[in-house]
């Protein structure tokens, strides 16, 4: 369990740093953009508000995608994509009773429990 623990500190490390080099980019890409375009009007804020909006979708996929590799690399589920769709249903907590039922080995549960607070 210590070692379950340890790699899903690691691994919420990983989202942490991805999610904040992820954020870093998009506030340089916007300011550049804004700078750029001269981006000050009304049309102008809802084009910036729908990049920074497909910019946070893109670093959340790239989390989502980061867990579910690490499943598949861990051996916790046999094929990607279930790793891919446990990964997306515990990041958007939409579906916990699938994932219950998908993950059921009980040394599991720190994971579990550990992509949830991401």
């Amino acid at each position: 369990m210590i070692l379950n623990l340890f790699v899903g500190t690691i691994v919420i490390s990983l989202t942490v740093l991805i999610h904040t080099f992820g954020l870093i980019a998009i506030t340089y890409v916007m300011s550049r953009l804004v700078a750029l375009f001269r981006m000050h009007g009304r049309r102008s804020r809802v084009i910036a508000m729908i990049t920074v909006v497909m910019g946070l979708f893109a670093v959340m996929t790239a989390e989502v995608w980061l867990w579910a590799g690490i499943y598949r690399l861990l051996g916790i589920f046999s094929d990607f994509e279930t790793a891919l769709y446990f990964s997306t249903i515990t990041f958007s907590t939409s579906d916990m009773a699938m994932s219950c039922r998908l993950m059921a080995g009980a040394c599991w549960r720190p994971w579990k429990a550990s992509t949830a607070f991401c």
